[in-house]
């Protein structure tokens, strides 16, 4: 049988969704070809493989919009996915063959409610959906998004982003006195009030937990330095596994997250969850049997939700973490390739 040749136009590559399509490649018989832009070197300089039988990768930014357009007609694909609709580049590829081939588009966008959100409702309507057959969004927070767009509620998948279970799915039975941070040294993270927030803890009730940052960016070079605070800087994904089998709890407080796939794989790894309530990936993986959200931008809140952390007990602590792991389970690599395989056949 002839292998169905499937075009993804995706944005940075990622350790968790390049394990999804090779997972997807090794099961079934496709051809998969992907634009990318160049991996991020600042700030996110992840290490790749990019050596698979079934799969091409190119640079979004080393070709121009007619060596693109020229690529995907060699291809002829029997489906293209889209990220999003701000690259002006693959915009010429939908609008070249959304007449005659399946396209879907992709998104991880929360609805705010702001004008330009409802501006690109409109547009939406006018220029967007009818260009899709379908578009597939991360969880709950973007399919608000999706019905205001336009797309009907059958039209709409979830599950686009999942961890590496592989990697991150974890039976330890044990915990340790360590909040984690994983993300970039950036203002938005919230890492500020986190070291402000975990400074005081130490403060008003002095306690053996440490706070460990893994990351790089631009307020590396401020980072804040306690005794209690450690920075172990940027780490590739096999390292960041071999980190989180220790054990601890997780502290995710972004003032601006549309989803969080980090927040999946320390639910994976049996993490309790200190999560802004502006990171999407809390409505999938956080309750309050597992962890707790807090206010974004509030140090006092974060500092609220620390303090009890703190003084639960490690069995207390076991028995979120073990929660988070089921909550992790509401979305899988099985499910994501079920839904490519029903995009495929249907």
């Amino acid at each position: 049988m002839k292998s169905k040749r499937v075009v993804i136009l995706f944005s940075r590559l990622s350790d968790y969704m390049l394990n999804m399509f090779e997972l997807w490649c090794s099961q079934e018989n496709v051809s998969l070809t992907v634009l990318k832009k160049s991996p991020d070197k600042k700030e996110a300089p992840f290490e790749f493989n990019l050596s698979h039988k079934n799969i091409d990768f190119f640079d979004e930014d080393k070709l121009d919009r007619q060596e693109i357009l020229d690529l995907v007609n060699l291809i002829n694909p029997d489906i293209i996915i889209c990220s999003g609709w701000s690259n002006s580049k693959y915009n010429a590829v939908i609008s070249k063959h959304y007449a005659n081939t399946k396209c879907i588009l992709t998104m991880d966008n929360q609805w705010h409610g702001t004008l330009k959100q409802y501006l690109g409702t409109l547009y939406s309507r006018l220029f967007i959906v009818s260009r899709f057959d379908k578009i597939w969004v991360p969880g709950k927070p973007q399919k608000k998004f999706a019905l205001k767009l336009g797309f009907k509620e059958k039209d709409i998948m979830e599950g686009w982003y999942v961890a590496n279970e592989s990697k991150f799915k974890s039976t330890r039975k044990k915990i340790r006195h360590e909040f984690i941070y994983a993300g970039r040294y950036v203002d938005y993270k919230g890492v500020n009030e986190m070291w402000e927030a975990f400074i005081k803890l130490q403060e008003n009730e002095p306690n053996d937990w440490v706070l460990t940052c893994i990351g790089t960016g631009p307020l590396f070079e401020k980072r804040k330095k306690h005794p209690q605070i450690k920075h172990l800087g940027f780490l590739q994904p096999i390292d960041l596994q071999r980190y989180t089998e220790k054990g601890g709890v997780f502290v995710l407080p972004s003032h601006f997250e549309p989803w969080g796939v980090v927040v999946h794989e320390f639910a994976l790894s049996g993490y309790p969850l200190i999560i802004s309530e502006s990171v999407g990936a809390a409505s999938q993986f956080v309750s309050r049997n597992n962890g707790i959200i807090f206010k974004t931008k509030n140090e006092e809140d974060l500092y609220g939700a620390m303090k009890k952390i703190v003084n639960k007990t490690d069995e207390q602590l076991l028995e979120m973490g073990a929660f988070s792991q089921t909550l992790a389970g509401t979305i899988s690599s099985n499910n994501w390739i079920n839904n490519m395989n029903n995009l495929i056949n249907s």
